[in-house]
């Protein structure tokens, strides 16, 4: 065998310190003092004491090599669970990852200092491991700010295979008739261990050091394609999705609609009672259009108080209806923010795709135009650009 089992504990020891000293030296400041960097880098630092600890087995006194071995290695999954729930979004750390912490460590404590036998040591061990693991796995993979961040499911698979391989290993000891190998008894089920340790800190080591990035990159992709007042799309998201729309309508044949809505005498609403309350009429009309659409159709802020909302697998007639629905609903809502009473009504502008449309601009143009006749007609009203075109 190339590698024995104290050669791959100093390398994962190694590696862990590597990564402690890539966080406290490259990472940016900002990344570190937010609460995940700090428990990433509590977890590389007591990773690498333990298998520091557990690779000196034989040669260091049992209470380092064992005892505080096992704690700073259930230390670090814990710190990792802390970390990966900060980063996703789902809480800090708080009194009962305290309590949680001094419980494993008084009864492991308890346990070695009694000389309890090394199979329910192990398999404590093993199951606290589990448990902060699982806890993790279900925080970033839950969560709508990670689990769509390649570094996060490449820790989530990590992850996983970490519980699977312990969950086995547990059971091998729980039926073995043998009382339970060293760490360094050269067994194979302890090098695959080992092993799996190894890869799983790069794994791990890579990800935390690439997910404040990807976070960093996904920020900066909403601030260009998400309005913050309304936390609709903007129109450069809805010219990105409208266009693989149309290219799905041209190969399927399937209807497309668009409606243009603006709302009519905003500029007085802002002119009477200021712009504070002019941007809660933003905000209520973003509600009671999503409320009033369906899941599928994209509600977007084109600028000021004018919104497109593109409706998939939706033909004329059904458009007009929805449209008739939000213009009945946005007139019945109370936008008041602090000046009860206050209402609001839009003009809606509805256009259907057409074959020779070879884009989206096309659409917004009709629908535009359909919008601008809604206004000429007295405001508050829906028109279709097909009952306007004859006389366009």
């Amino acid at each position: 065998m190339l590698l024995d089992l104290r050669t791959v504990l100093w390398l994962t020891a190694f590696a862990n310190a590597a990564l402690t000293l890539w966080q406290l030296t490259t990472v940016d400041r900002e990344h570190r003092r937010h609460d995940h960097g700090i428990w990433f880098l509590a977890s590389t630092t007591l990773l690498a004491l333990g298998f520091a600890g557990f690779a000196q087995q034989r040669v260091w006194p049992d209470w380092v090599s064992v005892w505080l071995a096992n704690l700073a290695l259930v230390a670090a999954s814990q710190s990792f669970h802390i970390g990966a729930r900060s980063i996703a979004q789902r809480g800090r750390a708080n009194r009962r990852d305290a309590y949680a912490a001094a419980f494993y460590s008084g009864v492991f404590s308890m346990a070695y200092l009694a000389e309890v036998r090394i199979l329910p040591r192990v398999l404590m061990v093993s199951a606290a491991l589990m448990t902060w693991f699982c806890a993790a796995i279900r925080h970033l993979y839950a969560s709508p700010a990670t689990k769509e961040l390649r570094s996060v499911r490449a820790m989530v698979v990590w992850l996983s295979l970490a519980v699977a391989l312990l969950a086995l290993r547990a059971g091998y000891l729980l039926l073995s008739a043998e009382p339970p190998p060293q760490v360094l008894d050269g067994s194979v089920m302890a090098f695959a261990t080992m092993v799996i340790a190894f890869l799983g800190t790069l794994v791990c080591g890579v990800g935390i050091l690439s997910v404040g990035r990807e976070r960093s990159e996904s920020d900066l992709l909403r601030l260009a394609t998400v309005d913050p007042l309304t936390e609709l799309p903007n129109r450069r998201a809805l010219l990105e999705y409208g266009e693989r729309k149309v290219a799905l309508h041209l190969r399927n044949g399937r209807p497309l609609t668009m409606l243009m809505i603006d709302l009519d005498h905003f500029k007085a609403i802002n002119d009477s009672h200021g712009h504070q309350v002019g941007d809660e009429v933003l905000r209520q009309f973003a509600a009671v259009s999503r409320a009033s659409l369906r899941t599928s159709d994209l509600l977007a802020r084109a600028g000021g108080e004018e919104f497109y909302a593109l409706l998939p697998e939706t033909d004329a007639e059904t458009a007009l209806a929805a449209a008739e629905r939000l213009r009945t609903a946005i007139a019945a809502r109370d936008m008041g923010h602090g000046h009860p009473g206050l209402h609001i009504t839009c003009s809606i502008g509805v256009a259907a795709w057409h074959p020779e449309d070879g884009g989206l601009d096309p659409l917004i143009h009709r629908a535009d135009q359909a919008m601008y006749a809604a206004k000429a007609k007295g405001r508050d009203c829906v028109v279709l650009y097909d009952d306007i075109a004859p006389a366009a």
